[in-house]
């Protein structure tokens, strides 16, 4: 729904999505200014939420476990998703629709990922904790997050080829 119009008719506290969860707590003054103007913040939280839902989706556990397992350990552990929901809303502002923008939007995050999880590695930073949880290559190894960063980083290409539907290839 473009951005213009978005009008949420239920705003709860707490939008969960399995173990994902992005949490706000609305006013009354906000829960009802949100029905006569747009809501920025209920806004954010709701492509949060689908973001969240579509990279759980995308990024299945699978062969080699490992590596797939630090890729959904460092994508899934959280975030505000600022830069694909910027995606969306950008698709949305020009009369697109979040499901046509989703498979570029989650190909940013996951990009923005594998350069947090590269950061992180002991020849660069050596952080131990990335959103109060422990880092990638303390969880799985060195040598797996490696192959996992630059797995998800030829995974954000592939997935947004063949996910992406109903964008004509020339204008």
């Amino acid at each position: 729904m473009p951005i213009s119009h978005f009008s949420p008719y239920h705003i709860p506290k707490t939008f969960i999505f399995s173990s994902i969860s992005v949490s706000a707590i609305l006013t009354k003054e906000e829960q009802e200014e949100s029905k006569s103007i747009f809501n920025f913040k209920a806004y954010m939280l709701e492509k949060a939420n689908s973001v969240n839902k579509s990279l759980e989706e995308a990024v299945l556990l699978r062969e080699p476990f490992k590596i797939h397992e630090s890729m959904r350990y460092s994508l899934l552990a959280g975030g505000k998703r600022v830069r694909p929901i910027l995606c969306i809303a950008s698709c949305e502002l020009v009369g697109g629709q979040e499901s046509t923008a989703m498979p570029a939007a989650c190909a940013v995050e996951m990009i923005h990922t594998m350069t947090l999880m590269h950061d992180d590695l002991p020849f660069l930073d050596n952080d131990d904790l990335r959103r109060g949880k422990l880092t990638s290559h303390k969880l799985f190894g060195e040598d797996v997050d490696v192959l996992a960063v630059d797995a998800l980083l030829l995974f954000a290409f592939e997935h947004m080829a063949i996910a992406t539907k109903g964008v004509p290839s020339k204008s």
